[in-house]
Formats: C-alpha cells, sequence, structure tokens
C-alpha cells in the first residue's frame, strides 16, 4: 500500500468529527503507514487500535494536519497497544517511492507541529529494527500532547547508530512511564517542554 492503510481524515472531503470507533488487526510489510489521523477544525476521538504488525517506510501512527486553517480539533481518547512493528525501506521505486530518501522519512508515532493530542496512550508494543534507527515517537516543534501515557514498550537496535524511543520537540505536558526498555540508547530526549514525568 502506497499510501495510508487505514486513513481516519476528519478533515478531507466532507469533513466531520470521527469518534467511537476500534480496528483491530492490521499486518502490512513495506507499507507507506499503518494509520493516519488527520484533521484541522474536527476532533478524532475515543479510537482503539491494536494487534498492528509489520514495518512502514513513512510512519505507522501519524497524527497530522495537512491541509490550511487554524488548528481548533483535537485528537483525544487515543489509545494503541499490542504492536510489533519496525521501519522499513520502500519496495518499489519511481512515482510511488514516499518519501524520496529513507533517510527523511518519519518516526514510528508522529505528533506532526500545529496538532494538538489530549490523550494518547500506547502499550505492549516491541520494535526490532534493523532499518531505520529513527525515534519510535517524536513529538514534533508547535505540537501539543497534554497527557502521554507510556507502557510495556521495548526496542532492539540492530542498526549499530542510536535510537531513542522518545523524542520531544513539542509540549508534553504530563507524561508517564512504565517498563520501558531501549537497550544501550535513550529513553527519552527532550529538546521541548515536558511539565511533569512520572514513572510508575
Amino acid at each position: 500500500c502506497y499510501d495510508d492503510l487505514v486513513a481516519l481524515n476528519a478533515h478531507e472531503g466532507s469533513r466531520g468529527p470521527i469518534t467511537n470507533i476500534e480496528i483491530n488487526g492490521i499486518y502490512a510489510d513495506y507499507c507507506h503507514s499503518a494509520i493516519r489521523f488527520l484533521l484541522v477544525s474536527e476532533n478524532i476521538e475515543n479510537i482503539h487500535v491494536s494487534n498492528v504488525f509489520g514495518n512502514f517506510y513513512q510512519y505507522a501512527f501519524g497524527f497530522t494536519k495537512y491541509y490550511p486553517g487554524e488548528t481548533t480539533g483535537r485528537f483525544d481518547g487515543i489509545s494503541i497497544d499490542n504492536v510489533f512493528a519496525a521501519k522499513a525501506l520502500p519496495a518499489r521505486k519511481g512515482d510511488f517511492q514516499h518519501p524520496p530518501h529513507a533517510e527523511k522519512s518519519l518516526r514510528l508515532i508522529w505528533v506532526q507541529k500545529d496538532t494538538v493530542v489530549n490523550t494518547l496512550s500506547v502499550k505492549h508494543w516491541h520494535r526490532r529494527e534493523h532499518t531505520l534507527p529513527h525515534e519510535m515517537i517524536l513529538v514534533d516543534q508547535g505540537a501539543l500532547v497534554n497527557r502521554m501515557i507510556l507502557d510495556d514498550i521495548t526496542a532492539e537496535n540492530y542498526t549499530g547508530k542510536p535510537m531513542p524511543l522518545l523524542y520531544n520537540k513539542g509540549v508534553i505536558n504530563y507524561l508517564s512511564t512504565y517498563d520501558l526498555d531501549a537497550g544501550e540508547d535513550e529513553v527519552i530526549v527532550n529538546e521541548g517542554t515536558i511539565q511533569k514525568s512520572v514513572l510508575r
């Protein structure tokens, strides 16, 4: 799939909120992405994603704003669990290769600038990385996450280069972490603001 395997786009074509969705079971090899969440002025709320397997060359989960306009919508109540996913190189060259250079691809969980995530929970993720040592989670500059919960996440890094688990360039108001194992790599790289961090 050379685009988002599942697209929850609240701001594309017809517009409106997306709420109360359960997605169970995604498997893909050398895929663009597992799920894209997209909004501008609408809300995407109460989404539970579980049992995701494969490797992805753009991102696995993208919290995005693509279209212009003031960002007044928010992501809330997003729960992701039981994931076995890593990065991939595109399986095909040419017009369908996006991005054009693998090193410019996005992180497995990408929170784009100018987006607001009220609550994001990520649990039971195992990553065995042989391809690209990108951070697992990137909160971009200008992004806001009010509450992030990370629980039972492990990463095995076979790339020979540093691969932090969480890279924060934005604002996280509350970060709760439990049982995170990044091997010899850093668990958290913070170049933004983390208001409160709780290790359970």
